[in-house]
């Protein structure tokens, strides 16, 4: 079974460790535009709604 293994331990922390930090970093970059993104796609939606 370790034989199949393709990742030593070590190499798996890492991998588990840049993987964390990928995240870590999308979120801090994707939260602040979170409010504005909302903003956006009301807009869009008040915008296409037909006006009565």
């Amino acid at each position: 079974m370790s034989n199949q293994s393709k990742f030593t331990d070590k190499e798996k922390q890492v991998l588990a460790d840049i993987a964390t930090l990928g995240l870590i970093g999308v979120s801090a970059f994707v939260m602040p535009h979170l409010p504005l993104l909302g903003g956006v796609l009301w807009a869009r939606d008040v915008i296409n709604r037909p006006s009565k």
